[in-house]
């Protein structure tokens, strides 16, 4: 990432945060792990990024996605990926829920949830 940014240039991350949270949607999704804030921060400072922010977000779906990971664990119910999981009824009332936090992200930092959000910069 860094070599291909220019100098002074940003990069905005938006990743899965908290491995207890692992679930099959991970694993659909190619993913190699899911972070706390404090590890994506060392790791970018590591690679040469100055951190502008760092967040969490997606709260809104925390607590649903971490019992509907854990009851499938549970149970062992299995499917080819968490998407088939929906009640289309809900979609619009959800996405709603979902954008309002985008108001909040404007005003403060969010202490935990389901993605993490981080803004860095290059360092020169």
């Amino acid at each position: 990432m860094r070599r291909v940014l220019r100098p002074g240039g940003r990069v905005l991350l938006f990743v899965p945060t908290f491995m207890f949270l692992w679930g099959l949607q991970d694993d659909v999704s190619n993913h190699r792990r899911r972070y706390r804030l404090p590890e994506l921060t060392r790791v970018l400072e590591e690679a040469g990024f100055e951190i502008e922010r760092t967040t969490y977000a997606n709260i809104t779906f925390f607590l649903p996605v971490l019992m509907v990971r854990k009851l499938m664990k549970l149970t062992g119910i299995k499917t080819e990926t968490e998407n088939s999981i929906n009640v289309p009824a809900l979609n619009g009332v959800f996405g709603k829920i979902f954008g309002a936090e985008s108001w909040f992200l404007r005003h403060m930092n969010i202490p935990f949830g389901v993605s993490g959000l981080c803004v860095a910069r290059r360092r020169d």
